[in-house]
Parts: structure tokens; sequence; C-alpha cells
């Protein structure tokens, strides 16, 4: 961290009782954090989530923990998904895709969205996401298996593919013990 010298920064403010107090923006969010809520202050906070000045540059011992356990929690996650889950997923969902572009954009996804998953777009911009799901406000939490099916706002037959899942009649694939 450069530290900025109080004289250097306040030289143009002429005599003043103003002391500079140099903090991480982590810093800064755990204050604004404790401050009366306010839309301004929501904003800032969403904002400094975003761009990950939220969160302490420092590992604690969970993050510690964490990467020790990556590579066994990973292995496990690949045992899962990559054999007869990818075979009858891709079955099901008449679609086929390399193995090994499946797996970069499941671990692309782990650092993007926190989940490990493999995805099947399908025609008209809809998709299916099957996978583990690690997003929790709790650090210690398990993953969660879940099966997604998300439509893009611009797809042409939305309406009809939610009215569908809604009342389920995506048979297709729920005779499939996919849903």
């Amino acid at each position: 961290m450069i530290l900025k010298k109080e004289a250097k920064v306040l030289k143009n403010i002429p005599a003043s009782a103003v002391q500079l107090s140099q903090l991480r923006w982590y810093q800064f969010y755990q204050f604004l954090t404790t401050q009366v809520d306010s839309e301004i202050k929501q904003e800032i906070i969403v904002f400094m989530q975003e761009y990950r000045m939220a969160q302490s540059n420092q590992f604690t011992s969970v993050d510690i923990l964490a990467l020790a356990n990556f590579p066994a929690a990973l292995k496990l996650m690949e045992s899962v998904m990559w054999n007869e889950v990818l075979a009858r997923f891709e079955e099901i969902l008449g679609t086929k895709k390399g193995r090994e572009i499946r797996k970069r954009w499941a671990l692309q996804n782990i650092q993007w969205h926190g989940r490990y998953i493999m995805v099947a777009w399908m025609p008209d911009k809809w998709w299916f996401f099957m996978g583990f799901f690690m997003k929790s406000s709790v650090p210690l939490d398990y993953p969660t298996v879940r099966l997604v099916l998300e439509v893009d706002p611009r797809s042409p037959k939305r309406k009809e593919i939610i009215e569908k899942e809604i009342r389920g009649e995506l048979t297709a694939y729920s005779n499939h013990s996919m849903i």
C-alpha cells in the first residue's frame, strides 16, 4: 500500500483541523454498512460489491481452508458431473459439446457466479444449467445441486416456454427424470 504524506495531500488547504486518514476500500465499505440506510448508500454498496471493493485482500482462516480443500472438492464435482451425468444430460437435451469445453466453462462459472455447472444452450435463446451452486451467505454451507431453466428476455418464445414450465409441460425433459 502506498502511503500518502499528510502534509503533501493537505498542502493547498489552509490551516485546518482536517487530518488525513487512509483507508482501504473494504474498510470504507465496512464503515458504510454501519450508516443509516439511504438510496445513495445502497447504490455505493452495490457498486463496491460488483467491483470487488467490498472485500479485504487478506486471507481469512476460512479462505485458507477453502483453498486447501479446493482440489479435492473439484475432483469430487468432476467425478459426479463428467461421466454418466454428462452423457445423460447431452442425450436428453440433444446437445453435444466437448467435455473439456464444458469443464472450462464450469470453472469460469465458479469464478464469475459461484456455480460449477454444465450448460445446454437451446434454440430461441433459452438454456438449461445443471450442477453445483455454491453461493450462500453462510461460508460453510454445502453447495446445492440444481437444474435451472433460464429464458432470455428477448427470446421469441419466452412467454410460451415459461407458461409450459409453470404448467409442468416441458415433458421432453421431465419424462427423463431431469426435472
